[in-house]
């Protein structure tokens, strides 16, 4: 965080700051609208993307200062995005951003299959061994081969965070200018057992995850060690859940937890899911320790197309006497934990907020047999497809910003998210079921941006006394943004933060 460098703005960063303070400055901010023909209503999908709208990521663009028409993709850290998931397909026209670009489509050339120590489910139709490759990471893009039994959870990952935008095609991702390293940690191969046409997702396995974020975090996998300055993807998408990961969770050598430490100690964002359930209205299962418990990730649960939490299928917050015993305590110092105002347990505080998980559609695989483009599109609900959307604007906040920390990043997507109630206008404030509340974009991406700088704070690329006048404003009336310190309370130290900036110090 750059708190007292005048207007040294760095390159792209200096260029998102301005466009945005052009639009910003006098409260002047104007969303942007693609093009994409699912974008807005429509015939096949009523409504459209309206998640993008309702969690105002299309003003987060416009603050980042994109204009409209596809952009090209960069490959660097800070605007790479892997996605641990089933691969994907990368023929679908909603990945190709020009056939004269280079690159011409939206995938880093690290993307690959992370499968070594994969298992199969101790039920039903296992996967089959074939499909999994001996190598740690094979440089392999799932193609899908023209089998229908291809799992495209990874391709429907891919077009909610980054299909070409305003492109006349489909639909529109979250971030426009970032890659994609794709990495397959799962498969769907029918066996002999299966009945005909059946399909069932590999899990995968502990391990498969812990290499793909020690991948994405530039782990070489044949030195063996971390390079200095080898981070491949600062933001990781993961919707997957292992299979083992809650026996293991509370034991030291768990490699999950080790490559989730390792990679955010290196820089790296990790948004996780709180996972599906199918119970009562108030009574979700909780959470399963994993990936979705560890303090370091940012964890995201669902909420209908209202901003409403009344998905019977989002996980909660588990209570505290799961995971709160003396062996996990010790290996989770900062695991923070939340009583209930209604009933008075106590619970893990892993959840961070919640992204509408009710009618969303998004890219899906390409069958050779499949030549209408509708069908090239698939609606669905669950908690899979609201982690795209935090991640996806993670990689937006750090365009404005990429000296964020982790910490910052999951901070600022808490502090700044829209708080809402469960049906009935229960549990206002911080709850189990909702976290913070619903994913705000526009005000998660304008905290980045005035972190980098906060004596600019109405970012219009020049400090002046209306700053100090804006920021005052905000400062009384406790406007998120203002918690310079992220210490989710307003003091003196954040007036003093302000302060150090707009006097250059």
């Amino acid at each position: 965080m750059r708190l007292s460098s005048g207007l040294a703005f760095r390159g792209s960063v200096a260029l998102a700051v301005v466009a945005m303070g052009v639009c910003v400055a006098f409260g002047q901010l104007t969303p942007l609208t693609p093009n994409d023909p699912f974008y807005g209503d429509n015939q096949t999908f009523p409504g459209g993307q309206y998640w993008l709208r309702l969690t105002r990521t299309n003003y987060a663009w416009s603050i980042v200062g994109y204009a409209l028409g596809p952009q090209s993709v960069s490959t660097s850290p800070d605007r790479t995005i892997a996605v641990i998931d089933t691969g994907t397909d990368p023929d679908h026209p909603d990945f190709i951003i020009d056939p004269v670009m280079i690159p011409p489509h939206i995938f880093h050339y690290d993307s690959g299959s992370v499968l070594d120590g994969a298992i199969a489910p101790p039920f039903g139709c296992g996967c089959h061994p074939d499909a999994i490759p001996t190598s740690e990471v094979e440089d392999l893009l799932w193609l899908g081969n023209g089998l229908p039994s291809g799992e495209p959870h990874g391709t429907v990952e891919t077009g909610l965070l980054c299909a070409v935008a305003d492109n006349s095609v489909g639909m529109a991702g979250v971030c426009w200018d970032c890659s994609l390293l794709v990495e397959r940690v799962a498969t769907a191969q029918a066996s002999g057992a299966c009945q005909p046409g059946q399909v069932l997702t590999c899990y995968s396995a502990d391990e498969n995850v812990a290499a793909a974020l020690r991948w994405a975090a530039g782990y070489d996998f044949v030195l063996e060690s971390y390079p200095s300055d080898s981070v491949r993807a600062r933001v990781v998408n993961t919707a997957t859940e292992t299979l083992y990961a809650q026996q293991r969770w509370c034991d030291a050598n768990n490699p999950l937890k080790l490559a989730i430490e390792e990679a955010t100690d290196r820089g790296c964002i990790i948004v996780a899911i709180a996972g599906n359930d199918q119970t009562g209205p108030l009574d979700r299962g909780p959470m399963t320790a994993g990936l979705a418990i560890h303090p370091h990730t940012i964890t995201v649960g669902g909420c209908d197309r209202n901003g409403v939490w009344s998905m019977p299928i989002s996980q909660s917050n588990p209570e505290c006497t799961t995971l709160c015993n003396p062996e996990c305590t010790a290996l989770y110092p900062d695991l923070s934990t939340h009583v209930d105002p209604c009933n008075g347990l106590t619970y893990v505080k892993a959840l961070s907020v919640v992204a509408p998980i009710e009618d969303i559609f998004s890219t899906y695989y390409i069958h050779p047999a499949n030549n209408n483009i509708e069908y090239d599109y698939m609606g669905a609900d669950g908690t899979s497809w609201a982690a795209p959307q935090v991640a996806g604007v993670v990689a937006l906040m750090l365009k404005v910003n990429p000296d964020l920390t982790p910490e910052m990043c999951k901070k600022i997507i808490e502090v700044t998210a829209t708080d809402l109630t469960t049906e009935g206008g229960l549990y206002p404030g911080y709850d189990r079921f909702t976290g913070y509340g619903l994913l705000n974009a526009e005000k998660a991406v304008t905290m980045a941006a005035k972190l980098y700088h906060p004596g600019d704070w109405n970012l219009d690329g020049s400090v002046g006394p209306l700053d100090a006048v804006l920021y005052t404003a905000d400062f009384v009336a406790l406007e998120a943004t203002s918690d310079l310190n992220l210490s989710e309370s307003l003091t003196t130290d954040d007036m003093g933060i302000f302060l150090g900036s707009y006097a250059g110090e």
